[in-house]
């Protein structure tokens, strides 16, 4: 949880120290992992030539020894990555090959992260409708098993796309309250999408109805926040096509 609660100097330390040991003893596997943990470090802070090159020995290593948890944690960071370069094409490309990926190989928790990766991706190329179904699948199977701060990031994206300000500033809001008692800030990355969407609903609904509704969304326990998105926001599943769906 290092990472997660924004500690980046120390995780990256850690992992050093594990890679050392990794190489010298000649655990591809142990070395894949520590690339992955590298490539998250540097995709939080928005590093995607970082990412890039972690990810690319990881692929490697996990595609040698045919591990598909590697490979796929791998193809999720390098899709990411080519979002934040504005390659929107080849991010829903990778993310689509590792969804397929994840569903063949039963790994429940890569599904939900990939289904989160592949809404950020549709909404950043403005395919609205594919991106809310695609986070809602992902929250829907997310809560309550997978990591929280998933289905926070999840919530966030959605709540970024809404067409209810209201709603969207509430989420926002019981979205800060839940990140800060899990002591798991947004990253660096996703920040300014975040900050947008807040400054716009402000401005949008004027200072005391945007203030009122904070409240509101601040008081939300996390349970009804996701009530809420798989109420008013649940998607027909024949909307958008899911690679290897199950």
């Amino acid at each position: 949880m290092t990472r997660e609660r924004g500690d980046y100097a120390r995780s990256a330390a850690v992992y050093q120290e594990c890679m050392a040991t990794y190489r010298a003893l000649g655990d591809r596997g142990g070395v894949a992992f520590v690339l992955l943990g590298l490539a998250d470090i540097a995709r939080d802070q928005g590093d995607a030539a970082q990412v890039e090159a972690h990810c690319g020995e990881a692929l490697a290593i996990g595609r040698a020894l045919e591990q598909p948890w590697i490979t796929g944690f791998a193809l999720n960071n390098l899709a990411l990555a080519a979002l934040m370069q504005r390659d929107c094409a080849r991010a829903a490309a990778l993310a689509d090959e590792t969804l397929a990926l994840f569903h063949t190989h039963g790994i429940r928790g890569g599904v939900v992260e990939l289904l989160v990766t592949a809404g950020q991706i549709a909404s950043a190329a403005g395919s609205l409708e594919q991106a809310r179904a695609y986070l809602v699948e992902g929250v829907r199977r997310g809560w309550p098993a997978s990591p929280h701060w998933l289905v926070a990031t999840g919530l966030e994206e959605l709540a970024n796309i809404m067409q209810d300000t209201v709603n969207s500033v509430r989420l926002h809001a019981a979205m800060a309250s839940w990140r800060a008692a899990m002591g798991v800030p947004v990253p660096p990355y996703r920040r300014a999408a975040c900050e947008a969407t807040i400054v716009a609903a402000r401005h949008a609904l004027g200072a005391q109805h945007y203030a009122a509704a904070w409240r509101e969304g601040a008081a939300w326990q996390p349970a009804q926040a996701v009530t809420v998105v798989l109420e008013r926001l649940r998607i027909d599943s024949g909307v958008v096509r899911v690679p290897s769906a199950t």
